[in-house]
Protein backbone atom coordinates (compact mmCIF):
# COMPACT_ATOMS: atom_id res chain seq x y z
CA UNK A 1 0.00 0.00 0.00
CA UNK A 2 3.00 2.27 0.57
CA UNK A 3 4.27 1.73 -3.00
CA UNK A 4 1.10 2.40 -4.33
CA UNK A 5 0.74 5.53 -2.73
CA UNK A 6 3.71 7.16 -3.81
CA UNK A 7 3.44 6.10 -7.36
CA UNK A 8 0.67 8.96 -8.13
CA UNK A 9 2.89 11.12 -6.68
CA UNK A 10 5.96 10.36 -8.41
CA UNK A 11 4.18 11.03 -11.93
CA UNK A 12 3.09 14.27 -10.61
CA UNK A 13 6.12 15.09 -10.31
CA UNK A 14 7.84 14.18 -13.62
CA UNK A 15 5.41 15.85 -15.16
CA UNK A 16 5.44 19.24 -13.61
CA UNK A 17 9.63 18.71 -14.08
CA UNK A 18 8.90 18.20 -17.95
CA UNK A 19 5.80 20.66 -17.93
CA UNK A 20 8.50 23.69 -18.15
CA UNK A 21 9.98 22.50 -21.34
CA UNK A 22 7.15 22.50 -23.54
CA UNK A 23 6.42 26.24 -23.03
CA UNK A 24 7.44 28.58 -25.61
CA UNK A 25 9.63 31.53 -24.90
CA UNK A 26 7.41 34.30 -26.17
CA UNK A 27 10.05 37.03 -25.83
CA UNK A 28 12.15 34.73 -28.08
CA UNK A 29 9.92 34.66 -30.67
CA UNK A 30 8.81 38.04 -30.89
CA UNK A 31 12.79 39.20 -31.23
CA UNK A 32 12.81 36.76 -34.06
CA UNK A 33 9.73 38.02 -35.42
CA UNK A 34 11.18 41.57 -35.12
CA UNK A 35 14.35 40.72 -36.90
CA UNK A 36 12.34 39.16 -40.01
CA UNK A 37 10.56 42.50 -40.33
CA UNK A 38 13.61 44.64 -40.00
CA UNK A 39 15.10 42.35 -42.79
CA UNK A 40 12.22 42.84 -45.07
CA UNK A 41 12.45 47.07 -44.91
CA UNK A 42 15.93 46.48 -45.32
CA UNK A 43 15.84 44.69 -48.38
CA UNK A 44 12.74 47.63 -49.51
CA UNK A 45 14.30 50.45 -48.74
CA UNK A 46 17.59 49.18 -51.09
CA UNK A 47 15.25 48.61 -53.82
CA UNK A 48 13.39 51.64 -53.53
CA UNK A 49 16.49 53.43 -53.60
CA UNK A 50 18.04 51.49 -56.30
CA UNK A 51 14.75 51.90 -58.66
CA UNK A 52 14.60 55.58 -57.91
CA UNK A 53 17.89 56.44 -58.99
CA UNK A 54 17.51 54.02 -62.43
CA UNK A 55 14.65 56.26 -63.05
CA UNK A 56 15.94 59.14 -62.29
CA UNK A 57 19.28 58.81 -64.79
CA UNK A 58 17.01 57.40 -67.30
CA UNK A 59 18.78 54.44 -67.18
CA UNK A 60 15.64 52.38 -68.30
CA UNK A 61 15.72 54.17 -71.96
CA UNK A 62 19.28 54.85 -72.12
CA UNK A 63 22.01 53.27 -75.14
CA UNK A 64 25.22 53.53 -73.19
CA UNK A 65 24.54 53.35 -68.95
CA UNK A 66 27.66 54.53 -68.55
CA UNK A 67 26.86 58.07 -69.78
CA UNK A 68 24.70 61.04 -69.09
CA UNK A 69 20.91 61.31 -71.09
CA UNK A 70 23.22 63.94 -73.15
CA UNK A 71 26.71 63.98 -73.62
CA UNK A 72 29.51 64.47 -76.48
CA UNK A 73 30.17 61.57 -78.63
CA UNK A 74 31.47 63.68 -81.62
CA UNK A 75 33.63 66.72 -82.80
CA UNK A 76 33.32 68.55 -85.57
CA UNK A 77 36.30 71.52 -86.03
CA UNK A 78 37.37 70.41 -82.10
CA UNK A 79 33.84 71.73 -80.98
CA UNK A 80 31.95 69.18 -79.19
CA UNK A 81 28.77 67.79 -80.83
CA UNK A 82 25.64 66.62 -78.59
CA UNK A 83 24.40 62.74 -78.55
CA UNK A 84 21.06 62.41 -77.12
CA UNK A 85 21.21 59.24 -75.35
CA UNK A 86 18.07 57.33 -75.95
CA UNK A 87 16.85 54.27 -77.71
CA UNK A 88 14.84 54.89 -79.80
CA UNK A 89 13.95 55.64 -83.55
CA UNK A 90 12.44 58.97 -83.69
CA UNK A 91 15.76 59.48 -81.34
CA UNK A 92 18.37 58.21 -83.75
CA UNK A 93 16.86 60.68 -86.66
CA UNK A 94 17.28 63.30 -84.10
CA UNK A 95 20.91 61.94 -83.68
CA UNK A 96 21.73 62.25 -87.50
CA UNK A 97 19.96 65.76 -87.69
CA UNK A 98 22.00 67.07 -84.94
CA UNK A 99 25.23 65.95 -86.95
CA UNK A 100 23.73 67.25 -90.45
CA UNK A 101 23.36 70.78 -88.68
CA UNK A 102 26.53 70.84 -86.83
CA UNK A 103 28.37 69.92 -90.13
CA UNK A 104 27.13 73.08 -91.96
CA UNK A 105 29.80 75.07 -89.85
CA UNK A 106 32.95 72.71 -90.34
CA UNK A 107 34.41 75.12 -92.94
CA UNK A 108 34.55 77.68 -90.75
CA UNK A 109 37.75 78.49 -89.59
CA UNK A 110 36.86 80.44 -86.27
CA UNK A 111 33.60 78.75 -84.81
CA UNK A 112 32.10 78.04 -81.98
CA UNK A 113 29.50 75.33 -80.89
CA UNK A 114 28.32 74.86 -77.14
CA UNK A 115 25.27 72.93 -76.28
CA UNK A 116 22.65 72.89 -72.82
CA UNK A 117 19.94 70.59 -72.17
CA UNK A 118 17.03 71.57 -69.65
CA UNK A 119 14.59 68.19 -68.09
CA UNK A 120 11.23 69.36 -67.27
CA UNK A 121 9.64 66.58 -65.91
CA UNK A 122 8.87 64.34 -68.82
CA UNK A 123 10.47 66.77 -71.16
CA UNK A 124 13.96 67.29 -72.26
CA UNK A 125 14.85 69.89 -74.49
CA UNK A 126 18.13 70.29 -76.14
CA UNK A 127 19.82 73.64 -77.93
CA UNK A 128 22.77 73.91 -80.19
CA UNK A 129 24.27 77.32 -79.73
CA UNK A 130 26.98 78.06 -82.55
CA UNK A 131 29.26 81.74 -83.07
CA UNK A 132 31.19 82.21 -86.55
CA UNK A 133 33.34 84.93 -86.31
CA UNK A 134 34.09 87.07 -88.92
CA UNK A 135 36.36 90.32 -89.35
CA UNK A 136 37.19 92.08 -86.40
CA UNK A 137 35.80 89.29 -84.34
CA UNK A 138 32.33 90.36 -84.90
CA UNK A 139 30.45 86.99 -84.61
CA UNK A 140 26.62 85.96 -86.54
CA UNK A 141 24.81 83.07 -83.96
CA UNK A 142 22.95 80.45 -84.75
CA UNK A 143 20.74 78.50 -82.50
CA UNK A 144 18.90 74.83 -83.19
CA UNK A 145 16.61 73.05 -80.70
CA UNK A 146 14.87 69.50 -80.04
CA UNK A 147 12.21 69.05 -77.70
CA UNK A 148 11.88 65.26 -76.66
CA UNK A 149 8.58 63.63 -74.80
CA UNK A 150 10.52 61.16 -72.56
CA UNK A 151 7.36 59.26 -72.13
CA UNK A 152 6.99 58.59 -75.64
CA UNK A 153 10.52 58.77 -76.52
CA UNK A 154 9.84 60.91 -79.01
CA UNK A 155 10.84 64.39 -80.99
CA UNK A 156 7.84 66.85 -80.44
CA UNK A 157 6.90 69.28 -83.21
CA UNK A 158 6.65 72.41 -82.92
CA UNK A 159 2.96 73.19 -83.67
CA UNK A 160 2.44 70.37 -80.90
CA UNK A 161 4.56 72.10 -78.69
CA UNK A 162 2.53 75.24 -79.06
CA UNK A 163 -0.51 73.51 -78.38
CA UNK A 164 0.50 71.80 -75.41
CA UNK A 165 1.86 74.92 -74.08
CA UNK A 166 -1.61 76.71 -75.37
CA UNK A 167 0.41 79.66 -77.14
CA UNK A 168 -1.39 80.54 -80.84
CA UNK A 169 0.46 82.36 -83.23
CA UNK A 170 -0.74 85.80 -82.52
CA UNK A 171 0.32 85.76 -78.57
CA UNK A 172 3.63 84.37 -80.10
CA UNK A 173 4.31 86.88 -81.89
CA UNK A 174 3.15 89.41 -79.15
CA UNK A 175 5.56 88.22 -76.62
CA UNK A 176 8.26 88.38 -79.14
CA UNK A 177 7.43 91.90 -80.33
CA UNK A 178 6.98 93.01 -76.20
CA UNK A 179 10.77 92.53 -76.05
CA UNK A 180 11.70 94.06 -78.46
CA UNK A 181 10.17 96.92 -77.39
CA UNK A 182 11.64 96.31 -73.97
CA UNK A 183 14.73 96.73 -75.77
CA UNK A 184 14.25 99.72 -77.29
CA UNK A 185 13.05 101.18 -74.21
CA UNK A 186 15.89 99.97 -71.99
CA UNK A 187 18.60 101.57 -74.64
CA UNK A 188 16.80 104.92 -75.08
CA UNK A 189 17.15 105.09 -70.71
CA UNK A 190 20.58 103.93 -70.89
CA UNK A 191 21.64 106.39 -73.35
CA UNK A 192 22.29 103.60 -76.15
CA UNK A 193 19.81 105.96 -78.39
CA UNK A 194 17.80 109.13 -79.30
CA UNK A 195 14.44 108.59 -79.59
CA UNK A 196 14.93 111.80 -82.27
CA UNK A 197 17.81 109.38 -84.17
CA UNK A 198 16.07 106.12 -84.58
CA UNK A 199 12.63 105.25 -83.63
CA UNK A 200 11.29 101.77 -83.48
CA UNK A 201 11.08 100.79 -86.75
CA UNK A 202 14.37 102.05 -87.13
CA UNK A 203 15.35 100.02 -84.12
CA UNK A 204 13.94 96.69 -85.72
CA UNK A 205 15.55 96.97 -89.18
CA UNK A 206 18.83 97.50 -87.52
CA UNK A 207 18.15 93.84 -85.98
CA UNK A 208 18.10 92.51 -89.19
CA UNK A 209 14.83 90.03 -89.15
CA UNK A 210 11.91 90.99 -90.91
CA UNK A 211 9.23 88.84 -89.12
CA UNK A 212 9.26 88.64 -85.53
CA UNK A 213 8.71 84.71 -85.78
CA UNK A 214 11.98 84.44 -88.28
CA UNK A 215 14.57 81.91 -87.50
CA UNK A 216 13.06 81.00 -83.95
CA UNK A 217 13.94 78.13 -82.25
CA UNK A 218 11.75 76.83 -79.14
CA UNK A 219 12.82 75.41 -75.85
CA UNK A 220 11.76 74.40 -72.45
CA UNK A 221 13.60 76.06 -69.60
CA UNK A 222 12.72 75.61 -65.85
CA UNK A 223 9.08 74.41 -67.14
CA UNK A 224 9.05 77.16 -69.08
CA UNK A 225 8.37 77.83 -72.90
CA UNK A 226 10.69 80.75 -74.34
CA UNK A 227 12.12 81.16 -78.05
CA UNK A 228 15.49 81.38 -79.19
CA UNK A 229 16.00 84.42 -81.55
CA UNK A 230 18.69 85.37 -83.69
CA UNK A 231 19.40 88.82 -84.43
CA UNK A 232 22.26 91.39 -85.28
CA UNK A 233 23.71 93.25 -82.30
CA UNK A 234 25.68 95.37 -83.85
CA UNK A 235 24.73 99.37 -85.10
CA UNK A 236 25.88 102.57 -85.54
CA UNK A 237 24.90 103.27 -82.23
CA UNK A 238 27.21 100.77 -80.74
CA UNK A 239 25.00 98.42 -79.48
CA UNK A 240 26.67 95.23 -79.45
CA UNK A 241 27.58 96.19 -75.86
CA UNK A 242 24.01 96.16 -74.58
CA UNK A 243 23.37 92.63 -76.14
CA UNK A 244 24.31 89.43 -74.22
CA UNK A 245 23.89 86.37 -74.89
CA UNK A 246 20.69 85.61 -72.77
CA UNK A 247 19.51 88.88 -74.98
CA UNK A 248 18.64 85.94 -77.86
CA UNK A 249 16.67 84.14 -74.96
CA UNK A 250 12.87 85.16 -75.25
CA UNK A 251 10.33 83.99 -72.97
CA UNK A 252 6.69 82.99 -74.29
CA UNK A 253 5.15 81.57 -70.98
CA UNK A 254 5.57 83.28 -67.53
Amino acid sequence: MIINDKTPNKKRHLEEIEEPRKKKNPNKNKALFLMVVCFLLIVIIIAYTLLRNYNKDFNYMKEDLSEHIVYTRYKINKQEVPYVNIKSKSITSVNKDIVTFCNNFKEYEKIQITYDYNINGKYLSLVIKVKTYGVNDWNDVYFHTYNIDLKARSFISEENLLKRFKITDELLEARIHNKFVEYYNDELEQGYLQEEECDYDCYIKYRGFEEYRDDISYYIKDHKLIVYKPFETRSIFGEEEYFTDESFEIPITE
